[in-house]
Parts: structure tokens; C-alpha cells; sequence
């Protein structure tokens, strides 16, 4: 761990120690009611100004310029990126302190206007063919921002912003590396949307449970390398009880060892071996690269674990079941994203954060899957001046490294009972391990996208068998996507 990010830390722990109010939800767009009118004090206060992060961008006055958004119609989206006046939620509020502070510093302000859709969002595209400067930036759902790169619609990062530095921390690096296409980035994420952080896959467990089952809490664990999946399946098995007598397992009224939706677990396990669905040869040209031997084990455990009765993978997209599972002390660990921290202070029992684990002990870190639901950004062609763009890109970016993401920290680590510093530093290993595997976050792979989704819906899920039956087609896929950004035939 870095010097700085250590700082970070420590502020994010001042601040937690200094609020005494209870704050609306990560997510979404909350009504920012708190029970009583305090003075906000943020980690980005405490931290002294010399330990902050520097963009080392030149002085420039934007004359009033009005940085016009297209972001996705809804007002958790929105509020990512923009918001309108303080109100006393403390994201909201660290968001328009953000925007405030760099709009003072170059002389521009900010504007936004909704798409017409609340999820895949391109309806830029018809306003850029046209060539109208419409829009400084997109912010599209990530599977969406891709629809825009095929059709030649947007700058390159690594060409045509040159005041944005991909090397600094706010940009999420695995992102830089791994969304690109022959040396072309077309969309990138980073600190700029504090939600990319917050659709980060992690583990949220019973701490009573843990200790009545005497299992040694998993933080020490975690920290000395050696979280694995045999211990977490171990759990699994453990905590699996048919509290009510009738010989079946329900999540409504029994107990389980882990619960997860089929956009949670089947989806990351894959990275939890440092698997990725696509990855790119020497040209940086992207390649189909799912199947081995190591997957078809990595699948078979998986669903051996979630099929043996210690396990539930809730067959819904909505997770409500699970939630008030987990409030009702009836699971040990919980499969979800950090942002949804901030639904669960009304617990009754605490609870602690963790990554994922390792597949096993050869695997080198903790991998935490970023859900591809997140929004990524993307830069019109038709953006009047990029140089304008990526000074103010950089200046958001780094700005919210320093002020956003410790807010952040501290209104997810507000829960009811112990703010404890082993889940500061858990959620420091799932933001330094972001995964952005671009065969999730695009279409170009036909079905292999969302391979532990569409594996989890089979009665018998066998990836061998499915893997024989897409390859054809999802090579082909991905050759014509490949031709359509870059014009290279593969």
C-alpha cells in the first residue's frame, strides 16, 4: 500500500469518528434527510492540503464555458456526476463541492441533460453523425459506451485528450489496460464516478454469526494472503440449517452459509482465478480467451458449492430476499456490491466488508469484478475542443480522489453498530483490484458476456458443453467488433 493512499486511511477513519449523523443510501437518488442539522466535516477537510493528491495541470480560464453531459436518465446517474445545490446528503453535497471547486478554478460550469433512456443510453449517437457539438461528454451504461466506439463516434483517450494522465491513481488502472482496442481507448472510468466504485463486487458477513460458529473472523485472513475459495465454500457448508424444521432449505425463514444473485457470484468467480473472458495478444488486439481446463474447474466448484444445499443463488434480478436474509442474522456471507453498505444500517447485527477470495493460493491478489451495469465515459468526436475536455476531466478526476471517495468511505462504513478500520482497509484491496474484463463489458463475444449468468439459469449448468456450442459464433462476434472500431480484420 502506498504512502498516500495510507493518508487516505487514516482521513477517511478521522472522519468517520467525527459524523454523528445517519445518512441516506449510496445508491440511488435519496431525499439527503439527516436527523439532525450538523456541521459536515469530510475527510477531505482533515486531510492536510500537502498530502492531496496534485493533477499538475496548467492555469485556464474557460471564460463561463458551459461543460454540457449526456447522462443516463435517472437521478442516481445524474447525481454521479452533477449535482445541483447542497442539501445535506453527504455524497450529494461532496459531488457539488467537487464541481463547485474545479468549476472556480478554470471559469466553467456544468450542465446536464438526461437521455431519454434509464439504462443503455445512445442517444448521442444521432446528434454526433450529425455533427453537432452537443455534448462534451457521455455517460452511457457500460455495455452501451462500446455502441458508440464501433460506429467511430468517439476520441481516443490515449491520442486525443492530452491533459488527462491514465497513470495517476483516480483513473482505474485495470480500465486503461484492459478496455482498450489495438492501442485505442475509447472509454474510460476512474475516481471521477465514486458509483464505479461502488459497483464493486465484495463480501458482506455476519460478524455474530461468525463468532457463535467460532469461525475466526476473516480480515487477518485476508490480509495474510490466505482467503481462498475452500475456506469460503467451508463457511458455506457450515452455516447451512433448517431452522425451521420442515426438511427444506428457503431463504425466507432458514439459514444459509451464502447467498447471491446470478449477476453476483457466477459472474465472479471467473475473476476470483484471474480468468478473464477476453484478453489481448501483443497488438493489443482482443482475444477469446474464457475457456481452459482452470475455468471448467473454476465452474464446477462453483456451482458444486451453490447446488450441495449450503448455498442459494437467488433466481431473481431483485435481491430482496437475500436483504432481508441477511438483516435477519440468517446468512453468514452475502454476495453484493460496496455502494449497498448504506442499505444495510439498520441492521440489527453487525457486519463486516471483504473481498472475494482467491480461487486458491496460487492466485496473486484479491480480483473484485466491477458489475458492468456502472457507467463509463466517452468523449464525442464532435467535442469542440478535447484539450478544454481533458483539462476538466483531470481536474474532476483528481479532485474527487481527494474529497469524493473518502466521503464516500465514511457514509459506507456508517453502520449501526462498530466502524471498525479492518473494513477500511478491505475496501482499499477491492478499489486497488478493480476488474474490467472486456469480454464483460462489451457485446462483442455474443453469449460469453455473461457466461456465469446464463450458466446459472441451467438446470445443470456445464460449461464445457456450452463453451462447444457459442465458440463459432463468438469469435465472429468479436472479429466484426474488432473490424468496426478500428478497421482491422482479424
Amino acid at each position: 500500500m502506498t504512502a498516500r493512499l495510507a493518508s487516505h486511511i487514516i482521513a477517511a477513519l478521522l472522519a468517520i469518528l467525527m459524523l454523528t449523523v445517519t445518512f441516506t443510501a449510496c445508491g440511488g437518488g435519496g431525499s439527503g434527510v439527516t436527523d439532525t442539522a450538523v456541521d459536515i466535516t469530510t475527510a477531505a477537510e482533515i486531510e492536510p492540503e500537502e498530502t492531496k493528491m496534485k493533477d499538475n495541470l496548467p492555469e485556464r480560464d474557460f471564460g463561463g464555458y458551459d461543460f454540457h453531459m449526456l447522462i443516463r436518465n435517472a437521478d442516481g446517474y445524474v447525481k454521479d456526476m452533477y449535482v445541483e445545490e447542497e442539501s445535506g446528503d453527504l455524497i450529494d453535497d461532496a459531488i457539488f463541492q467537487r464541481n463547485l471547486v474545479v468549476g472556480e478554478r478554470f471559469n466553467f460550469e456544468m450542465s446536464v441533460q438526461r437521455s431519454s433512456h434509464n439504462n443503455y443510453e445512445t442517444d448521442a449517437a444521432a446528434s454526433i453523425m450529425a455533427g453537432a457539438d452537443d455534448y462534451d461528454f457521455v455517460f452511457p451504461h457500460a455495455r452501451a459506451a462500446f455502441a458508440y466506439a464501433k460506429q467511430g463516434l468517439v476520441l481516443d483517450w490515449f491520442k486525443d485528450l492530452p491533459y488527462v494522465n491514465l497513470e495517476q491513481p483516480y483513473w482505474a488502472q485495470d480500465a486503461v489496460e484492459n478496455l482498450s482496442i489495438a492501442h485505442k481507448l475509447f472509454t474510460c472510468i476512474g475516481d471521477i464516478s465514486y458509483k464505479n466504485l461502488g459497483n464493486t463486487k465484495c463480501l458482506f458477513f455476519n460478524k455474530p454469526l461468525f463468532e457463535t460458529y467460532g469461525i475466526e473472523s476473516p480480515y487477518g485472513t485476508v490480509l495474510d494472503g490466505d482467503w481462498t475459495f475452500e475456506k469460503f465454500g467451508d463457511i458455506g457448508r457450515v452455516g447451512s440449517r433448517d431452522l425451521n424444521g420442515d426438511g427444506k432449505l428457503s431463504i425466507l425463514d432458514d439459514q444459509y452459509g451464502y447467498v447471491t444473485t446470478w449477476w453476483g457470484g457466477p459472474i465472479q468467480v471467473l475473476f476470483s482465478a484471474n480468468l478473464r473472458i477476453a484478453m489481448k495478444d501483443e497488438d493489443d488486439i482482443p482475444y477469446l480467451s474464457i475457456y481452459s481446463e482452470r475455468a471448467v474447474e473454476v465452474y464446477e466448484k462453483f456451482f458444486d458449492l451453490m447446488s450441495d444445499g449450503s448455498s442459494y443463488l437467488h433466481l431473481a434480478d431483485a435481491s430482496t430476499e437475500i436483504t432481508a436474509a441477511f438483516k435477519e442474522g440468517r446468512v453468514f456471507l452475502i454476495e453484493t456490491s460496496i455502494g449497498n453498505a448504506v442499505g444495510y444500517r439498520d441492521m440489527e447485527q453487525d457486519f463486516g466488508i471483504i473481498p472475494w477470495p482467491k480461487f486458491d493460493e496460487t492466485v496473486d491478489k484479491y480480483y473484485s469484478n466491477v458489475d458492468a451495469g456502472c457507467s463509463l465515459i466517452v468523449i464525442p468526436i464532435t467535442a469542440s475542443d478535447p484539450e478544454r475536455t481533458s483539462i476538466i476531466l483531470e481536474a474532476l478526476g483528481c479532485e474527487a480522489y481527494n474529497s469524493v471517495i473518502p466521503v464516500f468511505y465514511d457514509v459506507c462504513l456508517t453502520t449501526k453498530f462498530s466502524r471498525d478500520a479492518e473494513s477500511v482497509e478491505m475496501l482499499e484491496i477491492c478499489r486497488e483490484n478493480k476488474v474490467f474484463d472486456f469480454g464483460y463489458y462489451t457485446s462483442s463475444v455474443g453469449v460469453f458476456s455473461s457466461t456465469g449468468y446464463n450458466l446459472s439459469k441451467m438446470p445443470s449448468p456445464d460449461f464445457a458443453s456450452y463453451y462447444a456450442a457459442n465458440e463459432t459464433a463468438a469469435k465472429t462476434a468479436l472479429a466484426q467488433f474488432i473490424e468496426q472500431c478500428t478497421g482491422i480484420k482479424t
